[in-house]
């Protein structure tokens, strides 16, 4: 029955973490969230990998290389 209680517990803290994300994002404009967005996912990525030893498939390097590069390339380009 502990399950339960923690499935549930678990189920409140992400929508409490799901609200006050969207919350902040709200508040950016849309050129800071989206990267913000991007960067998620590769932290996602690299967190499975360290913790669960998932290999990321090759897209998901792909991915990851074309998210990295368009934010150098972005950054560059507002200077």
């Amino acid at each position: 029955d502990t399950e339960w209680l923690m499935i549930l517990v678990l189920g409140v803290v992400a929508t409490f973490a799901q609200i006050a994300m969207t919350k902040a994002y709200a508040g950016l404009p849309a050129s800071v969230a989206s990267p913000l967005l991007l960067v998620t996912v590769l932290f996602s990525a690299l967190i499975g990998w360290i913790t669960f030893s998932e290999v990321p498939a090759l897209i998901t390097v792909a991915g990851a290389v074309l998210v990295v590069g368009g934010l150098i390339g972005a950054h560059r380009f507002r200077r």
